[in-house]
């Protein structure tokens, strides 16, 4: 049996040819119809990564907000234009050196969040996020990248305000708060809308409406309330060290140095005005621990506000901070406080030295007048009252009968009266006066004399003076005169026993022979400075 064989096709016929040409032209269709497809692709993205960069090249461009508008819409309708567009502000974000074209590119972006659908913004939290974070990192390293990082800081405060209750994008709030300044306030600032600003188009005045009023009032009374844009910690530390230095200097300068002293007046005057400049930041400072407190508490652990899984790649270092002893506020609050405090221990300081200087002043004046007042001649002094005119020492009159257990020391002078004995001028006690009277004139005493420290009382510490040069007996006062009583021939016991300088030889008294007086040995002259055995 014959096998059955296909017919061959006619001479001059290759199917071959004609089967592979068929097949090239149907691929060259499928070819020709993709690369149509992507051509059309390539020309919208490349309009969308002209239009970024064309307006982050001018400054003019940037403030042509119908354009910028326009792109946004377009960016929000179309995925593929927003991942090109990403591409594009990350390429002039990272990789251009030129500052004024990166801060270009960090307000288009700013401007294209606001204004754009959730997935452009989905899309450049995840793309460009952790761009942003190593450039403010970068910047802050470096001077010359300062108008980087400030107009970074300015971005993110509004981007945190807008987006810190979206749970999707709140990771640019807790990304600013680890990096805001002291002195900014938590969860960022408002964008002013009725303020033609960086990342706002200008609002024209007769399109204002009434509502518009009135949050444009409660914006600028927000202003009002907060401090102006300053390092307050720098302030503190500042203050601090006027406040140390003060106390330093006060420590080694005299109180009678201190108003002389231009350093120490420098440093009050500046204490000053930082006490001043403290006083308004400390209730700033008191609101905004308070407010960070309130968020920290939302955001714990467990809290209402607790982020999920996503957002968890900062969650760590935010969990330090809110597990810390104290926030960025409360330990900026802490320093103001303790700046104040060193602050008012100067000025205690700077009040006692002044307090010392002024009493040494015023001692000073008052030994100068009394120098002055007091320099008189001692005899003026006695004609005057002032001074007894036999012991050159005040006289005071009422002052003699101090104590009534004690008796006055007996005085040949001062304190005795003259005695006028009433028996015959014949006694021993009238001619032993007489004998005594003449020797007391013609051996005068002079100088200073002192009597026995063994025969006086212990509280008398009065010395006697002498008129130098002999003269006549100076009378004493008539008010004297009355007072004066002969005493008896011989002294009673009560007598003997109030007389201390006595007391102790009143047995030699009793024993003495009744022809001479014992009294007599008390009117003696020299019985003041010499020693009877």
């Amino acid at each position: 049996m014959k096998s059955q064989q296909a017919a061959s096709p006619p001479t001059g016929y290759n199917s071959f040819k004609t089967i592979n040409r068929m097949e090239r032209i149907t691929e060259n269709k499928k070819i020709s119809f993709f690369f149509k497809r992507q051509t059309n692709t390539i020309a919208d993205n490349t309009q969308a990564q002209n239009n970024i960069q064309s307006i982050c090249q001018e400054e003019e461009q940037l403030n042509n907000w119908a354009l910028i508008l326009e792109l946004a819409d377009r960016l929000s309708r179309s995925e593929p234009e927003s991942r090109e567009a990403v591409k594009s502000l990350k390429k002039l974000i990272k990789l251009n050196n030129n500052q004024p074209i990166q801060i270009r590119a960090i307000r288009l972006t700013v401007i294209l969040l606001l204004n754009s659908s959730d997935r452009f913004r989905l899309l450049v939290l995840k793309k460009l996020l952790h761009v942003l974070q190593e450039l403010y990192n970068k910047s802050s390293k470096s001077a010359h990248k300062q108008p980087i990082q400030d107009i970074l800081t300015q971005s993110l405060a509004i981007l945190a305000y807008e987006f810190q209750d979206d749970q999707d994008l709140s990771a640019f709030t807790h990304y600013y708060n680890k990096i805001k300044p002291s002195y900014a306030p938590l969860n960022g600032t408002p964008l002013l809308e009725s303020d033609p600003g960086l990342f706002t188009p200008p609002v024209h005045s007769n399109s204002t409406t009434q509502q518009d009023q009135l949050y444009q009032h409660e914006q600028e009374g927000l202003r009002e309330t907060m401090p102006m844009m300053r390092d307050v910690k720098a302030e503190a530390e500042v203050a601090r060290s006027n406040a140390r230095l003060l106390i330093e200097a006060l420590a080694f300068t005299s109180p009678a140095e201190m108003e002389a002293n231009a350093i120490i007046q420098e440093f009050h005057s500046k204490c000053l005005q930082s006490q001043n400049q403290l006083m308004d930041d400390i209730p700033w400072a008191t609101e905004q621990a308070a407010r960070a407190r309130t968020y920290y508490a939302q955001h714990a652990p467990g809290g209402p506000t607790q982020q999920g899984g996503r957002n968890g790649g900062g969650q760590g270092e935010e969990h330090c901070e809110m597990n810390g002893m104290a926030s960025r506020e409360e330990q900026l609050l802490s320093l103001l406080l303790s700046a104040n405090s060193e602050l008012v221990d100067a000025f205690r300081q700077h009040d006692e030295l002044e307090r010392l200087a002024r009493n040494e002043r015023e001692v000073r004046l008052v030994e100068e007048r009394s120098r002055l007042e007091t320099r008189l001649d001692p005899r003026a002094a006695a004609a005057a009252g002032w001074l007894d005119p036999h012991d050159h020492y005040p006289h005071q009159p009422h002052a003699s009968g101090s104590s009534s257990n004690a008796s006055p020391r007996p005085s040949l002078d001062r304190d005795s009266p003259p005695i006028h004995p009433r028996h015959s001028d014949s006694s021993p006690l009238s001619s032993t006066s007489a004998a005594l009277q003449p020797q007391q004139q013609q051996h005068p005493q002079k100088g200073y004399t002192l009597g026995d420290d063994d025969h006086r009382s212990s509280t008398d510490s009065e010395f006697y003076a002498r008129p130098s040069s002999p003269g006549p007996p100076i009378s004493h006062l008539p008010e004297q005169d009355h007072m004066l009583v002969n005493p008896p021939s011989e002294p009673s016991e009560k007598a003997l026993g109030k007389m201390r300088r006595y007391s102790g030889r009143s047995s030699s008294f009793l024993a003495a022979p009744s022809t001479r007086d014992p009294l007599s040995i008390d009117y003696h002259p020299s019985s003041h400075s010499s020693h009877i055995p």
